[in-house]
């Protein structure tokens, strides 16, 4: 949709993902603020009358959905037993010290990780609205201006 219909929808979507946000903030429920965002598009523009892509909803966020977390606890589990077993004879003082500076920097590449996803929804959002507002083309470069707005 474009115009100010593309616009509701677009705005009404975004106050869904806040709203849900805030309430699983509020009782302590952990959420997604990506699938919030994800499940605000599609029941906007569902409410809208609009036509969803159904095979990209599919592929792009249930199957992930459900995927992600086995793949992340086969891989953990892997990671940990080779770690396990690389240390099973180091003395544990002088390992301590070691883990204690893996561990900050492996915090530091978790929150660079997630900064920069929430980065790419925002930029996301921007150029959709946007292409809504006809400013831009749907198959358009993503402007400079947008990348370091959203960065920043």
């Amino acid at each position: 949709p474009v115009g100010q219909k593309g616009m509701g929808i677009l705005f009404a979507a975004l106050v869904g993902a806040i709203i849900w946000n805030l309430i699983t903030w509020y009782y302590g429920l952990p959420s997604s603020s990506s699938h919030a965002l994800f499940g605000g598009m599609v029941g906007a523009a569902l409410a809208g009358g609009t036509d969803v892509i159904w095979s990209g909803v599919l592929e792009k966020i249930v199957i992930p959905m459900f995927l992600s977390p086995i793949i992340g606890l086969v891989v953990g589990y892997l990671v940990m037993v080779g770690i396990l077993w690389m240390f099973r004879n180091a003395n544990p003082h002088k390992a301590k010290r070691g883990f204690r500076i893996a561990q900050t920097v492996s915090a530091a590449g978790m929150a660079l990780g997630h900064g920069l996803q929430d980065a790419q929804k925002t930029m996301g959002i921007v150029v959709m609205a946007l292409v809504i507002a006809d400013i831009e083309g749907p198959n358009d470069e993503i402007p400079v201006w947008v990348k370091v707005a959203c960065a920043v």
